[in-house]
């Protein structure tokens, strides 16, 4: 759920005209060290405020929906359920960034943490090609920084990372209000060095992104080198009558729990285990 959850929230999220509903299917694959890691397939739903993204199980025309995030509030809660399943896990996406800065601040407690880079550069602007038939601008952003935790003087772990970032920004298309919400959220974390990082990547990709390319070559502990291509692409992009969309499309199970701090400590805790070990 973590992987899904912090994937989807980074996706993009146009706007459409007053009484039109917007849907887009989107296509990412991970790959690690040169092979394909993962494929994830989304189809996302927007209509204002509320928003719906179905996990499909393949690419093809009529693929099952295998779970879906649901929300109707701006993304002050956002419901996950599975398919076929008549309960969901409901949490709030500032509280999820919020718990990431705790986890932090408690490790600072224990050791010394230290963030440090050279912050987001920009490194090309230009026109791009037309995707879907929307004109586009190429952006090229490059983040560099070093993460060290240090215990009775000792590094006990260290991970510096290059991030390069191709965005293809369709120029004529504006972020949905959910989108701003969003990013709002995600600059939650209560970690200064963090937050300003995501603050100047918002800041540098203006519009909606319907093509990304993220490479990250990763230095850890000991040397050990790797590197962590995902390309994120648009692949439809249509707009809909919102008076046409069933009456349940923004709609969660009846039966929702949320999910508890100490759960969301273990999807951070897990989800961070996956990406830097």
């Amino acid at each position: 759920m973590a992987a899904m959850l912090l994937a989807a929230l980074a996706g993009p999220a146009a706007a459409a005209p007053a009484g039109a509903a917007l849907r887009y299917t989107e296509v990412t694959v991970t790959e690690r060290d040169g092979s394909e890691a993962g494929r994830m397939v989304t189809r996302t739903t927007l209509d204002g405020l509320r928003a719906r993204i179905d996990f499909l199980a393949g690419e093809e025309e009529g693929a099952p929906v295998v779970a879906s995030l649901v929300t109707s509030d701006g993304a002050k809660s956002v419901a996950f359920t599975e398919a076929g399943k008549e309960t969901c896990s409901q949490l709030d996406p500032g509280e999820l960034f919020s718990t990431v800065g705790r986890l932090v601040a408690k490790a600072r407690k224990l050791v010394s943490v230290k963030v440090s880079g050279n912050g987001v550069e920009k490194l090309l602007e230009e026109e791009g090609p037309s995707i879907l038939g929307h004109p586009t601008k190429h952006i090229r952003l490059r983040t560099t920084y070093t993460f060290k935790a240090t215990a009775l003087f000792v590094i006990t772990y260290s991970v510096s990372e290059e991030v390069v970032d191709d965005f293809w920004v369709a120029r004529e298309l504006k972020d949905e209000p959910i989108a701003e919400e969003l990013q709002k959220a995600m600059s939650r974390t209560g970690v200064r060095e963090v937050d300003a990082l995501i603050g100047e990547a918002v800041a540098l990709v203006p519009g909606v992104v319907v093509k990304q390319e993220t490479v990250v070559d990763r230095k850890g502990y000991g040397g050990k080198k790797s590197q962590t291509r995902d390309t994120v692409e648009v692949t439809s992009l249509e707009q809909l009558d919102n008076s046409a969309l069933p009456p349940d499309t923004f709609s969660s199970p009846s039966q929702c729990v949320a999910v508890t701090d100490k759960e969301m400590e273990k999807l951070i805790i897990d989800f961070a285990k996956k990406e830097f070990k």
